[in-house]
């Protein structure tokens, strides 16, 4: 857990509790320990680390499964660490087959993760909400599937089973293998990418079990908000969009007009400010220690 607020529950038994809630829970996607502590103290109990958002920032590609298990165990462990709530991490297909999928949630277990998110694409995956996706047999998928459940690290790890098949194989076939992650004990069900209010509402009526909603801003599907998924019965909405939104637009608007302008009367109304940035990401605490430890005073506020 967090270096700054360390608990004794276990991130997956956290999650698992606030998506028993009557309220559900609402999340949105990070890929590093900035977007992580920017989003934990805006208010969200619980975040997503994005397989997509990873892959821009870290290694600027698109999400085409070039982030392997290493690469996103590595970020993974730094947020953990910069966090006191859970979160979830995308692991695409698992890396190979059911073995390596497997080894996938021992490594994030290990990381940090409150539980992972396993999909059904096939082998190189694209992200979930472009065209050209296509998807393994249900009957291979599964084995996948229960071979995780069966050996997760934990009863606490949570594993969210995710289908891309609404896509390349119609809302039919996305309910049923919905339906079919569900009795085979997945915690969580995600029907990713489909594409009317009316399959919207059917996963949410005939999928069982506690549902993911992917709200994607500027993708595939109808822009419901929270209460009318909740109302459709979804538990878990997640905004993968809010703060990549947030940065690339204020990125670019800024950017023009520092060069435009020769100042930075842009950047002064953000209230950005070097102590500003050291307070978010734990200063305090280390000056603490230095006082007690370095041999040096703490710095006045």
């Amino acid at each position: 857990m967090s270096e700054l607020s360390r608990s004794a529950t276990q991130p997956g038994a956290a999650l698992r509790e606030l998506l028993t809630r009557p309220q559900g829970l609402v999340s949105a996607a990070i890929w590093d320990c900035m977007t992580a502590r920017l989003l934990e103290d805006a208010g969200f109990e619980a975040l997503f680390v994005s397989g997509a958002a990873v892959s821009a920032s870290r290694l600027g590609m698109p999400d085409f499964a070039f982030m392997g298990l290493s690469d996103m165990a590595e970020q993974l462990r730094n947020i953990t660490r910069s966090l006191s709530i859970p979160a979830l991490v995308d692991a695409d297909t698992g890396y190979g087959n059911a073995l390596n999928a497997i080894h996938a949630s021992e490594v994030y277990a290990d990381a940090g993760a409150a539980g992972m998110l396993l999909e059904d694409q096939v082998f190189p995956k694209r992200c979930g909400q472009l065209a050209g996706k296509a998807v393994i047999p249900l009957e291979e998928y599964m084995v996948k599937l229960v071979a995780v459940l069966r050996e997760r690290p934990s009863p606490d790890f949570l594993i969210c089973a995710r289908t891309d098949a609404a896509g390349p194989e119609g809302i039919d076939e996305a309910i049923e293998r919905g339906k079919r992650f569900h009795d085979a004990g997945a915690d969580i069900i995600f029907v990713e990418a489909a594409q009317t209010l009316r399959d919207v509402e059917r996963v949410g009526a005939e999928v069982p079990g506690v549902k993911m909603y992917n709200l994607s801003t500027g993708g595939v599907g109808p822009r419901l908000n929270v209460a009318e998924l909740r109302a459709l019965g979804f538990a878990w909405i997640v905004f993968p969009a809010l703060a990549l939104g947030a940065v690339t637009h204020a990125v670019k608007t800024m950017a023009r007009e520092v060069l435009s302008s020769g100042s930075d009367e842009a950047i002064a109304p953000t209230g950005f400010s070097p102590a500003g940035l050291a307070r978010l990401v734990g200063a305090a605490r280390w000056d603490d220690l230095g006082a007690r430890y370095g041999g040096r005073e703490q710095p006045e506020s």
